[in-house]
């Protein structure tokens, strides 16, 4: 007869291993802390999911690096996301946080939401929103024009920036958005 008890008490501590490793990374309200290089951490909200983006360039490639979630399950044709990412100077995109800002804050129903300073992160952020509408399903018929509305934090750095963005559907918007703003306020970043 072989003794199994080895490898029950090895698979316990492995086990328990896993569990304090799980919660050394879950902030007080159960926020799991992601850490994107040498960049930016911030606390990833409870029910959402940070995506692998497995197409396109690599983060490297683009030079832009950061992380994207997507919120809890809804009936909503459009998912909520939400992300952080840093911009470097040289990256394929936005090249400064003005062109950024310019090309986001266009809003398809006329609102003239304007651009607010305040702070993220302790440092100088602009704030601002716009609303946009998609197709769904695309390139169809019968597709239905829904309302989109995104809530923007972009952080202007001496060599890059932050941008930190929240999308969902113009309905679902306001339901999602005290997660944004503590992903903002838990967001600290590592370049400055």
């Amino acid at each position: 007869m072989i003794n199994r008890a080895p490898r029950a008490v090895f698979l316990s501590a492995w086990l328990c291993a896993t569990a304090l490793v799980a919660r050394s990374s879950m902030g007080a309200e159960g926020a799991r802390l992601h850490k994107e290089g040498k960049y930016f951490e911030v606390a990833i909200p409870p029910g959402w999911t940070p995506e692998e983006q497995s197409f396109g360039l690599s983060p490297d490639e683009k030079k832009i690096y950061g992380v994207t979630l997507a919120g809890p399950h809804t009936e909503s044709v459009v998912e909520a996301r939400m992300s952080a990412h840093y911009c470097a100077p040289d990256n394929l995109m936005d090249k400064t946080p003005e062109k950024y800002i310019r090309v986001h804050s266009y809003s398809a129903d006329k609102s003239g939401v304007g651009v607010s300073s305040g702070t993220v992160g302790g440092l100088p952020a602009k704030r601002f929103e716009n609303v946009s509408f998609r197709l769904i399903p695309p390139r169809s018929l019968n597709a239905k024009k829904i309302g989109i509305r995104e809530s923007f934090a972009v952080i202007p750095l001496k060599r890059g920036y932050y941008a930190l963005r929240y999308t969902a559907a113009a309905e679902d918007f306001a339901a999602g958005l005290p997660a944004f703003e503590a992903f903002l306020s838990s967001f600290k970043p590592l370049l400055k």
